[in-house]
């Protein structure tokens, strides 16, 4: 038997069912260790065959649980894997498996994941104003516990209000506030939250879904260098709303939260974040020591080396920034004769090494190249761009 059009249906995976039958259920979907960190971005020889192009790729990345695809706002098709091996092979399936005859494209140099954070509460209430004046927002920045963003992202955190609510004070140790969440954004992987901190404001509910929009907007591109935020917390502190409800809608409300957003986030030391992988290696005993030089040229840390039960072979266990790693398992080869066997995983996420907003330190350099990649203004924003005077 065979069934046409279910994949327009399904994303990845899905069960097929009878509706009308009261035993079966759905099988849940599969939890992968892997995370779409690299990208490529792939560029179509002739404009003319988009459609056909975009088509493939969406039924394309449906056969492996561990590729995405992007179509950013500027039009550009990004293929997003779980590592350099990974995308390469996907590429060359793409290829050969999948593309109809006649379409070409072009590969682009590996493209890194980065998100933004903040390290600290903000150390000033931030302001800003709707378009029309008649409406404030004050607000603040925090960061979230890592723990807790990895139980969000994860679907462990708890769904019904109250019982989050308890889970957050008694763990976290969040006040009162956290029995009013107003959104957790983004959709997918949810790692920021709004609070309404409020008292005594009138038309709050009117605003609030406003306000999520906004949110929700906010923290896809943040305002060091459109990379996604992760583990911010917003504290809408208070609120001035004019009376006319005409005059507070979403057009007023949602770039006002934007703006906040980014301003908080500029007043609470944001950073830089990058992704790590986990290498495993197994070489022989006596090039060990090879180790140490190349990890310390790719900004890596060996964390454990332990002797395997054959006696002849070491496995090592160490940190490498996923932006270091393009190039690392061929290097490792050729200092080692080809004798060293490489397991690269995700592992985390960690601080990029510098201030950002500090000219010349390396996280510096790192957000410029992403504002050069994705044109934009080789100028990093400021705190008054965003923050309005009283």
């Amino acid at each position: 038997m065979a069934l046409d059009g279910v994949d327009n249906a399904m994303v990845k995976s899905g069960t097929i069912v009878d509706e009308n039958s009261e035993t079966c259920h759905r099988l849940q979907n599969m939890d992968f260790s892997v995370a779409p960190i690299v990208r490529y971005s792939l560029v179509l020889d002739n404009p003319a065959q988009l459609p056909k192009f975009t088509e493939t790729l969406k039924k394309y990345v449906k056969s492996d649980p561990c590729l995405l695809y992007v179509l950013t706002e500027e039009g550009e098709h990004l293929l997003c894997g779980s590592g350099e091996l990974h995308l390469e092979t996907a590429i060359e399936i793409l290829r050969s498996d999948y593309m109809p005859d006649g379409i070409t494209f072009r590969v682009s140099e590996p493209i890194v994941s980065y998100c933004e954070t903040v390290t600290t509460a903000s150390t000033i209430t931030c302001l800003s104003k709707s378009p029309n004046k008649h409406n404030r927002l004050f607000c603040t920045a925090q960061p979230l516990d890592e723990a807790l963003v990895n139980e969000m992202i994860g679907g462990t955190l708890p769904k019904e209000a109250k019982e989050r609510a308890r889970h957050l004070i008694d763990t976290y140790g969040f006040d009162e506030s956290a029995r009013k969440i107003w959104k957790m954004a983004p959709e997918i992987d949810p790692c920021n939250m709004v609070i309404d901190c409020t008292k005594g404001v009138q038309y709050m509910n009117e605003i609030k879904d406003s306000v999520a929009s906004g949110f929700l907007h906010g923290v896809d591109k943040g305002p060091l260098c459109d990379e996604p935020l992760r583990g911010v917390r917003l504290n809408l502190e208070d609120v001035t709303l004019h009376a006319d409800a005409i005059h507070r809608g979403g057009g007023q409300i949602i770039p006002t939260m934007r703006s906040v957003l980014f301003a908080s986030v500029l007043s609470a030391n944001p950073r830089l974040l990058e992704p790590v992988f986990k290498a495993e290696i197994q070489l022989p005993r006596e090039k060990t020591s090879s180790i140490y030089g190349l990890m310390s040229q790719r900004r890596g840390e060996v964390k454990n080396v332990e002797d395997l039960p054959s006696g002849t072979r070491t496995k090592v266990e160490a940190t490498l920034p996923v932006a270091d790693s393009f190039g690392f398992v061929e290097e490792l080869r050729g200092v080692t004769s080809g004798t060293a066997f490489v397991s690269l995983c995700f592992s985390h996420w960690q601080v990029v090494p510098g201030n950002p907003l500090e000219a010349g330190s390396f996280a510096y350099d790192v957000v410029m190249k992403i504002r050069k990649r994705k044109d934009l203004k080789l100028e990093l924003p400021k705190l008054e761009n965003y923050n309005d005077k009283l």
